[in-house]
């Protein structure tokens, strides 16, 4: 199903060919993973591409999935890339297939909301293999609370750029900043919407069946303030439980 291919990097620095043995050998590892979900078990071929680049600041494991191509983006210094059966792997694997599989059917989307909710289905899916990563669940209630009233009026604002950094990169993540959004606020709410949607409406369903899943059908709720959002959230069935520790920054 996956092939893996080495990829420059942004500045076209060809990869380092021990660095992609390791990150392939990892990611090959994961994908036994998979085979849990129907979802992810019919896909076809997807390529997935390695590339020594930090997405984030001090966040060393990131991706982009879209429909038939995944790029893995390694930091050289990630200090679990010695260890191929570490969960960060098959997290962000698992994350950007979730992103193939909404990409292939109703579309990453169009507006705002649509975008958060299809990173929190890819962030549920991590949950799959028990996983989820630090983008998700670092708001406080109080916070949580906040960025979901200033989401409200934004769902149908056409996505793009400017709001991606706002709301996921932390473009305007301090004290002076107006609007004032908490880096990766958009990933974390996008994650509360469908975990709540999740206990109140399919307890039972694994996240990556609700992938192709009309996105009106999560947001209106959400629109219409009839899903309690958490900041803390338990372990539905068809998920692992948490380990207490799971985010591993820069040695």
């Amino acid at each position: 199903m996956l092939r893996y291919f080495p990829h420059p990097s942004r500045d076209g620095v060809p990869l380092d060919p021990a660095l992609f043995e390791k990150a392939r050998t990892a990611l090959v590892y994961a994908e036994q993973f998979l085979q849990k979900s129907a979802a992810f078990r019919a896909l076809s071929p997807v390529k997935v591409y390695i590339q020594a680049d930090s997405l984030w600041p001090n966040f060393s494991l990131g991706g982009f999935g879209h429909k038939r191509k995944i790029i893995i983006f390694v930091d050289p210094k990630f200090s679990p890339l010695s260890n191929p059966r570490h969960p960060l792997w098959g997290a962000r694997l698992i994350h950007e297939l979730g992103h193939v599989v909404r990409d292939r059917g109703p579309g990453y989307g169009k507006t705002f909301g649509e975008s958060i909710l299809s990173e929190g289905l890819s962030e549920a899916c991590e949950n799959e293999i028990g996983k989820v990563g630090p983008y998700a669940t670092h708001l406080s209630p109080a916070e949580l609370t906040a960025v979901a009233e200033q989401a409200r009026p934004l769902l149908d604002k056409k996505t793009g750029l400017q709001m991606d950094r706002l709301w996921f990169y932390g473009a305007n993540d301090r004290p002076d900043a107006r609007p004032y959004v908490k880096l990766w606020s958009g990933y974390a709410l996008g994650y509360a919407i469908v975990h709540a949607y999740r206990q109140t409406y399919a307890p039972t369903v694994p996240a990556s069946r609700l992938l192709t899943i009309d996105a009106a059908t999560i947001l209106q709720p959400f629109r219409e303030g009839k899903l309690p959002l958490l900041a803390h959230y338990p372990t539905l069935p068809n998920e692992q439980k948490r380990p207490k520790t799971y985010y591993f920054p820069h040695p």
